[in-house]
């Protein structure tokens, strides 16, 4: 994407090679009015249908988010109030079970005073987090696209490169996705924190955190500015893990892909032997590794996911923060350390079976509970 026209000058401006202060001056007056006005005089259009999309997917991200944000979160702070269920093997030992994940939902809605609507805890700062990640993300983007020059390859179609110019492709995705997710945390984090900490509320029943403006100014006056980032530290190595594992993954298996089915020759000579069909079984096996590469960075991710929702709470004073729902670690790699391998945290296999492998203790009402003694 080549930067709009009444850029140029400033290109122009920035190309020259006058060293005197008033031209530098002038040049940085330029470029400050410049990328204003290409940041606000766009943005402001919402008609437009870039930003008619944005903010569908926005839109659409937050209610997805709104419906699992709070029985997410209560599992990883390790709220289990529920009984245990019992499956016996094949052997004929038994193995407990803490309810999956729509069971949890469930019952926490028939337990909770509000209903089912403690399960929209904490969904407005969720929200703005969500909101301001990805538009921080997006301008971001413009930014890049405007002042640093892409590969010559970019927007090529891959199978007519070479896997160097496809690597160089590559890395320059995976470097850009680097920079603009960590700005994206930064920026979102603050909300993230007010979110986890009322939806933490629910287990100690709290009422510490009413809002997310209230949130914002008890974590100022009680920790300062960096209790908005508590727990950012582990969240930001799960986010950049995820950008480089994934597109590492990506990239092999589509360069395996194109020796596999454009096997015969050089493919920019063949023509990708598009009378054979095999365009179309292209697009489907590069379909099926974008629909199931969310899950395993889910997967590989959310012990650390789960790190940064427990590091939010500490220091908040609420019940959630304290044994016995939250081990006690002195930085994040011990916390790490402390909740592998806990059914704690939310991935593919989690929302229909979370195995329970601790001591256990029959309650009141004779059935079982976990025992979350640490």
């Amino acid at each position: 994407e080549r930067p709009p026209s009444h850029l140029a000058p400033t290109r122009f401006l920035l190309q020259t090679s006058q060293s005197s202060s008033d031209c530098s001056m002038m040049c940085r007056n330029r470029i400050m009015a410049d990328v204003a006005r290409y940041i606000f005089g766009r943005r402001i259009q919402v008609a437009h249908l870039e930003d008619r999309a944005f903010f569908k997917d926005v839109i659409a991200e937050a209610l997805r988010s709104s419906s699992m944000m709070a029985t997410k979160t209560l599992i990883e702070l390790g709220h289990e109030p529920f009984p245990l269920s019992t499956e016996k093997t094949i052997k004929g030992s038994l193995i407990y079970f803490y309810p999956n994940f729509f069971s949890y939902a469930k019952q926490l809605a028939e337990s909770h005073p509000l209903g089912w609507w403690v399960l929209t805890t904490g969904w407005v700062a969720g929200s703005i987090a969500i909101f301001v990640r990805r538009y921080t993300i997006r301008i971001g983007s413009d930014y890049i696209n405007i002042y640093y020059d892409p590969p010559q390859h970019l927007s090529a179609d891959e199978r007519t490169l070479s896997f160097r110019e496809n690597l160089k492709v590559a890395l320059f995705s995976a470097m850009r996705d680097t920079v603009l997710c960590s700005v994206g945390l930064i920026a979102a984090r603050p909300f993230t924190v007010v979110a986890i900490r009322q939806i933490a509320q629910v287990v100690g029943g709290e009422a510490k955190y009413i809002n997310f403006i209230d949130g914002l100014r008890v974590i100022i006056t009680e920790e300062g500015i960096r209790g908005l980032f508590a727990g950012f530290f582990p969240q930001l190595v799960a986010q950049l893990g995820m950008v480089w594992i994934s597109g590492t993954v990506y990239f092999l298996v589509e360069q395996g892909l194109i020796k596999i089915i454009y096997w015969k020759g050089d493919p920019r000579v063949v023509g990708f032997n598009y009378a054979y069909g095999h365009t179309a079984l292209y697009r489907q096996a590069k379909a099926s590794i974008v629909f199931f590469s969310p899950d395993v960075d889910t997967y590989l991710s959310y012990t650390l996911t789960t790190v940064s929702t427990i590091m939010a709470c500490v220091g908040s004073g609420l019940a959630a923060s304290f044994l016995p729902n939250t081990p006690t670690f002195g930085n994040w790699w011990d916390g790490y350390k402390s909740v592998k391998g806990l059914s704690r945290g939310l991935h593919i296999s989690t929302l229909f079976k979370r195995v329970h492998t601790g001591a256990v203790f029959v309650g009141m009402d004779k059935q079982l509970y976990a025992s979350n003694t640490h």
